[in-house]
């Protein structure tokens, strides 16, 4: 895992004081990832800061499940490399794209959660991804 240092800095105090592995440059292996969240931020984009604030103040209440929550830098991924990994980049970039990992494979894959609705949606996607068997 590679960090830089102000990238890293910009993104803890949106986690909520969740315990994060980020990534910049790069993004984690999903052969190494059992249970995990893969969320692509932009540091510059209100939309994805609020989709980390929803998503990481969501997962404080999720309580006896194992999981990761991985933040990689939108600016710092190879998209071409990415795609091939993880099957697709959602539209939109910029705006908090979240990757749901279940034994090596994504299960789900979101465009952000900024939207008013965003809330709502996360505690459905939640609800899914620590429920649902592997696919």
């Amino acid at each position: 895992m590679t960090e830089t240092a102000d990238f890293k800095t910009s993104v803890l105090p949106n986690t909520n004081s969740l315990p994060v592995h980020v990534f910049e440059p790069g993004f984690p292996d999903l052969q190494n990832i059992e249970v995990g969240i893969v969320f692509v931020h932009a540091q510059w984009s209100g939309s994805s800061i609020v989709s980390l604030r929803r998503l990481t103040a969501a997962l404080q209440a999720v309580t006896g499940n194992d999981f990761y929550l991985f933040i990689v830098s939108t600016d710092a991924i190879d998209f071409e490399k990415f795609t091939k990994s993880y099957g697709k980049f959602p539209s939109g970039g910029g705006r908090g794209e979240t990757f749901w990992i279940k034994n090596h494979s994504v299960v789900f894959a979101d465009g952000g959660f900024y939207k008013p609705d965003g809330e709502r949606l996360l505690e459905q996607r939640i609800a899914q991804f620590f429920n649902c068997e592997n696919k």
